[in-house]
């Protein structure tokens, strides 16, 4: 077969044949060439090459990787950085709104106990006025809770335990515990009080049993102490009134300024030509100034009378202390 190839008039014929193996030879070693990563030309080779670079491409990979992670790692640290700093600026923020909270809480409690003494001040300002206003009052009569009538009957004295009263046979006293519900509940009378007036009369009854003069002694300084007290508490009453009215008289003279300024501006508008509501918002604030006006002439007449009373009492007090003195001595006198 192979001579028929070499000879055959159809094949490719000796020299053919030669420069085919010599062409397949060449390639195949071409090859070995290529893939062999063992020969001396290892460098330069394509697999080797190719080899670098996976070899470049795996650490460049691993490069990435890290870099990525660190970028993670940076970035939750800058967050958590952030998140501190937000917690930080919220804790001195609350820090800020409890040191207000604490303010408010005292300032609140502050108004709370202004506004119980204001109560307290009303309350026993109003029982001073009414048992004041009630002396000389009449009355066709009343009866006592235990049942006791008295006809025409006029008061007399209302202190903190009784009242005290004329009526048509005779002069009596009640106690306020025996009195009707409509005068004990408009004479206001407290328990601790009247067992405080009535300890005090009781010890000077006490100090001075043992003999009329004593006694009559005792009365006449119990009853001027009663009544330094009950000035001293008059003056004090007046003395915040006129604060009250000189806080009232000072807000008045800038609400007649306020009043004053609004009617000039209205007038000038209305002088400009401007017309509608501008003359009578005008006259408005000429009524609103002269209101306060009014006020505050009231409010002057009673801060100079209740300063005759304050200077009044306080010369009353200056005399009844001297009595005082003087029926002290006498009482010591006695014993």
């Amino acid at each position: 077969m192979l001579s028929d190839l070499l000879t055959s008039s159809r094949g490719p014929g000796v020299i053919g044949t030669l420069l085919a193996l010599i062409v397949l030879l060449g390639f195949g070693g071409l090859f070995l060439f290529v893939v062999d990563d063992t020969g001396p030309f290892q460098g330069d080779s394509l697999a080797g090459q190719i080899k670098m670079k996976k070899k470049a491409i795996v650490a460049r990979q691993k490069e990435i990787v890290y870099w990525n992670e660190a970028a993670v790692e940076y970035e939750q640290r800058r967050q958590q950085k952030s998140t501190l700093a937000q917690v930080e600026r919220k804790v001195k923020q609350a820090f800020k709104d409890i040191e207000w909270g604490k303010q408010e809480v005292a300032r609140e409690q502050t108004e709370i106990s202004d506004l119980q003494k204001a109560v307290e001040a009303y309350k026993k300002e109003y029982r001073i006025v009414e048992r004041e206003r009630a002396v000389g009052e009449k009355l066709e009569s009343f009866t006592t809770k235990s049942g006791k009538t008295y006809e025409r009957v006029t008061i007399k004295e209302v202190s903190p335990h009784e009242m005290r009263f004329s009526h048509k046979n005779g002069n009596s006293g009640v106690h306020y515990e025996e009195l009707p519900d409509d005068l004990y509940d408009r004479f206001q009378f407290i328990k601790e009080d009247a067992e405080l007036t009535e300890a005090k009369a009781q010890k000077q009854i006490d100090i001075s049993k043992t003999g009329g003069e004593r006694y009559r002694i005792s009365k006449e300084i119990m009853d001027r102490r009663n009544k330094i007290s009950q000035n001293k508490e008059n003056i004090s009453r007046w003395q915040m009134e006129i604060q009250r009215k000189e806080s009232e008289i000072a807000s008045g003279e800038v609400a007649i300024q306020s009043a004053e300024n609004k009617a000039q501006h209205y007038r000038e508008l209305y002088a400009a030509g401007r017309r509608g509501l501008t003359l009578d918002s005008a006259k408005k604030q000429e009524r609103k100034a002269d209101l306060y006006r009014k006020r505050n002439v009231a409010a002057r007449t009673l801060i100079s009378t209740n300063r005759r009373n304050i200077s009044s009492a306080t010369s009353k007090n200056r005399k009844l202390e001297s009595e005082v003195k003087q029926y002290t001595r006498e009482l010591k006198q006695l014993n």
